[in-house]
């Protein structure tokens, strides 16, 4: 159980400084979002609802288990906002680079021309603007102590950010 928990936490780190070594493969992100489906619904329990709408075909090349931890730290956080009923819903799409308002980061020296947009939303009350800036930095946490460490989220950006993404809220 120590070794299991060590090796836990170290995969837990590298993911947060972005060190660790994916295992990339082209995935259909539809048929990797159904896998996810019943560990999800899990997490989340019998007052949460999960809405998946418009999820496209297109292949993306990730860590499928990296990125299934990554959408379950949303989800969490998404439930533990929410309290005990709501509903979250999960949607794709592809977007053309040119169309993001945003700095994209490079892979290989070169910007991909589309991106595929994973969006999470649920029913929550929201989060603070003051909390808004900081909720990927590591250790912040608006919870109580008993409710995590807050590192979910920051592990998260991490997760995206190694296979060349970007997260926003």
């Amino acid at each position: 159980n120590s070794a299991a928990s060590a090796t836990e936490l170290t995969k837990k780190l590298l993911a947060l400084s972005r060190q660790q070594s994916l295992n990339r493969k082209p995935v259909n992100l539809s048929a990797w979002l159904r896998e996810c489906l019943p560990i999800a619904r899990s997490v989340l329990g019998k007052g949460i609802e999960l809405k998946i709408e418009s999820m496209n075909a297109l292949p993306v090349r990730i860590d499928a288990l990296e990125m299934e931890r990554a959408l379950l730290n949303l989800l969490i956080n998404a439930r533990d906002a929410m309290g005990e009923e709501g509903c979250i819903t999960i949607s794709s799409q592809v977007r053309d680079a040119a169309t993001l308002e945003l700095e994209l980061p490079t892979i290989n020296s070169q910007s991909p021309a589309q991106y595929v947009e994973l969006t999470v939303q649920d029913t929550g009350a929201g989060i603070p603007d003051a909390d808004l800036a900081r909720i990927f930095e590591p250790f912040f946490s608006s919870k109580t102590s008993d409710m995590g460490t807050g590192l979910g989220l920051a592990i998260t950006a991490g997760i995206v950010e190694q296979h060349g993404g970007f997260i926003r809220a």
